[in-house]
């Protein structure tokens, strides 16, 4: 009896660890997984050990599950034997799903769980790619949009004489009747607001519309903020990016859809490339004057560039410097032609710019810059080495050369002042201001040489020589005001206005507080400032003196 229950035992205990290994080996899970050979060896247990518990469901599940994995096993086989092309991801996506639940642990899973797992991964990528110009769209959608937008820039390029008849926005290529399109006065393109980074108020607030691509065109402006002609809606899709998800695709098992348009993709952005890379040497390599010629191409240039997306890093490189060059062109053009003469420093500032984008030295802008500047430096050097001469160049070479700087094709305003003020005489040695020292005439106001006028002291009241004789007959001195002749030439001196006279007489009982030393700095602009700014018309006629004494090492001047 014992005997017996141990038997029974023993038999119960060899069924149930047997039934407990048949269910792990049957059933398959993503945390374990068993092999063929795992089921196979458990069958063979329940034969070779004489388990007496009859066990046919279990039995049967095994031998089931041994012939769903022959048959995925199959399956699998046959598919990988298909021509590259046959081979359908929805096929591959079926026989991984089948395996996970029917097959054991084998190489064919794993391969089968591979190559899902890297199409997958490469899809990821190349949505990732995308995405900054496709928004939440499906990768084929993605796709194919991306698509649309090559050829419609492709289009672009082709047509010179690029129409929208149809009233589509140039950017989107989408029906306007739900948002609100702008037709530019220039190009005659439409354009949506959002799409050229406009608001409603912007559009209402501008009779006129000129799209940001013919805008800088005409102005040569840059934005600083990033709303450039290559910036607006910028979609960053770089086409290395896509060359290399093109050759990744190489090492795929089977042949997608979206691999096809992939490569369609690339085709056409390459072709792109080389229409942008055409106009971009050709502007770059521009030389004259007529940026007209230009002007149009640009524009449709980064229209195109926009619509398409496609960024190639040396190509659009090379586009920003075509577009930096024009720009300073067109800013250039503005400074020779503009109404307002631009000085030495703008134009050194500028022609410096230049040199910084690499415009070539026969650039036609450049060479009219560079001579205008040079023509400007002469004449500023000139001005100023005429206006230090003390009186050894003649009026009429001056006024010639004042001329001269007014015609000039850049503004040089400080020196043509310096030569103004350089014409004008004082004296009766009609000499221009020299800072030597100085003495008004309590009468007429004219300012005289202490040396010109034998002049040791300085008195009280001071009354020249002129106004002294005033009334005598002289043959050499007229007191009607009329011009002084010297060497059969007229000279027209001019002396300080009434203002100057009337402040000066006020304080004449102070007429020895006049004059003091001072040293050569402070000289010209208190001279400027108190003796030779404004002056009246000349009323009499002083007598040149024959010789020059040499210069004081002081310079009087009139304390107010």
């Amino acid at each position: 009896m014992v005997y017996t229950t141990c038997s029974l035992c023993s038999a119960l205990i060899d069924w149930v660890n047997w039934l407990k290994r048949a269910l792990e080996v049957s059933v398959q899970s993503t945390r374990r997984r068993s092999n063929l050979s795992d089921a196979e060896e458990v069958l063979r247990q329940y034969q070779l050990q004489n388990i007496h518990v009859s066990s046919p469901a279990m039995i049967s599940q095994l031998q089931t599950a041994i012939e769903k994995h022959m048959s995925w096993l199959d399956h699998v086989h046959l598919f990988f034997a298909l021509n590259f092309r046959d081979r359908s991801w929805d096929l591959l996506l079926q026989l991984k799903e089948q395996g996970s639940n029917d097959a054991f642990s084998c190489t064919e899973l794993d391969m089968v769980f591979s190559e899902v797992h890297r199409i997958e991964e490469w899809k990821c990528r190349c949505m990732g790619v995308l995405q900054p110009s496709v928004g939440d769209a499906d990768l084929l959608s993605a796709l194919l949009q991306t698509e649309n937008s090559l050829e419609r820039s492709i289009s672009i390029c082709e047509k010179s004489n690029h129409s929208n008849a149809r009233a589509l926005c140039v950017c989107c290529s989408l029906d306007g009747a739900n948002q609100k399109l702008l037709t530019c006065s220039t190009c005659k393109d439409c354009f949506h607001l959002q799409c050229i980074g406009l608001s409603t108020g912007d559009a209402n607030d501008s009779k006129v519309f000129i799209c940001p691509y013919c805008h800088f065109m005409s102005s040569g402006k840059i934005s600083r903020n990033g709303s450039d002609p290559l910036n607006i809606g910028r979609k960053n899709l770089k086409l290395h990016k896509l060359v290399e998800l093109l050759s990744d695709a190489e090492d795929l098992s089977l042949w997608i859809q979206e691999r096809a348009v992939l490569q369609q993709i690339a085709q056409k952005a390459l072709d792109f490339k080389a229409r942008i890379e055409e106009f971009v040497e050709f502007v770059l390599a521009y030389p004259d004057k007529d940026l007209s010629i230009i002007a149009k191409k640009f524009c449709v240039a980064l229209k195109a560039v926009h619509v398409g997306g496609a960024y190639d890093c040396e190509a659009n490189s090379k586009l920003e410097l075509a577009l930096a060059r024009t720009s300073w062109k067109i800013r250039a053009q503005r400074l020779l032609d503009g109404s307002q003469k631009p000085s030495i420093q703008v134009l050194q500032r500028h022609l410096k710019e230049g040199l910084a984008v690499g415009v070539p030295s026969e650039d036609y802008f450049r060479q009219r810059l560079a001579e205008a500047k040079h023509i400007g430096l002469q004449w500023a050097d000139m001005a100023k080495k005429v206006s230090t001469d003390g009186g050894v160049l003649g009026l009429e070479k001056v006024f010639e050369l004042i001329t001269e700087g007014e015609n000039l094709p850049v503004s040089c305003e400080k020196e043509l002042k310096l030569l103004r003020d350089r014409s004008m005489l004082y004296c009766i040695c009609r000499r221009p201001y020299d800072q030597r020292p100085m003495i008004a005439c309590d009468k007429c106001d004219e300012w005289y040489h202490f040396d010109c006028i034998k002049l040791s002291s300085l008195p009280k009241i001071y009354i020249c020589p002129a106004c002294c004789m005033e009334g005598e007959d002289f043959a050499s001195i007229s007191t009607s005001g009329e011009e002084k002749v010297v060497a059969g030439k007229h000279e027209v001196p001019q002396t300080p206005s009434p203002r100057h006279r009337e402040g000066r007489r006020k304080s004449r009982k102070h007429k020895w507080e006049r004059v003091v030393a001072m040293d050569v700095s402070r000289s010209c602009s208190n001279i400027e400032q108190l003796f030779w700014k404004n002056r009246k018309p000349y009323r009499r006629v002083a007598r040149r003196r024959e010789h020059y004494d040499s210069l004081s090492p002081f310079i009087f001047v009139q304390n107010t």
